[in-house]
């Protein structure tokens, strides 16, 4: 409900939207991310993808795939640790 004394920053604020700039550099990063995301070896892509972008749990990846838990989950950890080197290190991998 607005009040009286409300100088409407408050709900300007619930309004507002992210300019050309941000929205530019978010798909920059969102594109940065998804070359890093490439250049990962495929079940590590594939892994990473299902349990962060598909919501996907290690333990039904890896029933899927037919495999331990445990490898699931060491290798969403390296494609973790590798995607951070290629993040790092920037465009140029």
């Amino acid at each position: 409900m607005y009040s009286r004394n409300s100088d409407g920053i408050e709900n300007a604020s619930l309004f507002s939207f992210p300019s050309a700039e941000e929205q530019l550099i978010k798909r920059l990063d969102r594109n940065l991310l998804y070359a890093a995301i490439l250049k990962l070896p495929e079940k590590q892509a594939h892994r990473l993808y299902a349990h962060y972008f598909l919501g996907l749990g290690i333990n039904q990846i890896a029933k899927q795939e037919g495999v331990d838990r445990t490898t699931v989950s060491h290798s969403i950890k390296r494609a973790l640790e590798n995607l951070k080197k290629f993040l790092i290190q920037g465009a140029t991998f």
